[in-house]
């Protein structure tokens, strides 16, 4: 059993009980709750749509951007997302910093209804244009 030791993360171990748990618990267990990475909530949505390498330079993917999204809007003209809207933004490739892709992340609560619309959305977008969606 791992203990996490609120006084080693805001300041000096004070007392022996302290002392005695601060002993068993592994450096590597305790979590610095401070410097941990951001992560994608349990109502999040986030999807990654990567173009082919040949056409990855940010014009090109910007163009794409602008493409999927009138394609969205075009799709679904008077359909109301629960919290936020389908859209995807254009950032740098983390596997290859010289090409571009397209990410999107979106709250969706409870709505399942928007869960399964995005995956809808994401494969019309796969089967419309030479992309792969992650």
């Amino acid at each position: 059993m791992y203990w996490l030791v609120a006084s080693n993360v805001f300041g000096p171990v004070t007392s022996l009980r302290h002392s005695i748990i601060a002993g068993i618990c592994p450096k590597s267990c305790r979590m610095d709750i401070f410097n941990r990475q951001p992560s994608v909530g349990e109502d999040t949505v986030q999807y990654s749509i990567y173009p082919p390498s040949d056409v990855a330079d940010k014009t090109s993917v910007t163009a794409l951007a602008a493409c999927i999204s009138d394609f969205v809007n075009s799709s679904l003209p008077d359909f109301i997302w629960h919290r936020d809207a389908f859209e995807v933004k254009l950032v740098s490739n983390p596997d290859n910093a010289v090409s571009w892709i397209l990410e999107g992340r979106m709250r969706v609560g409870d709505c399942i209804d928007d869960e399964w619309c995005i995956v809808w959305l994401l494969r019309d977008v796969s089967s419309k244009w030479d992309v792969v969606v992650r």
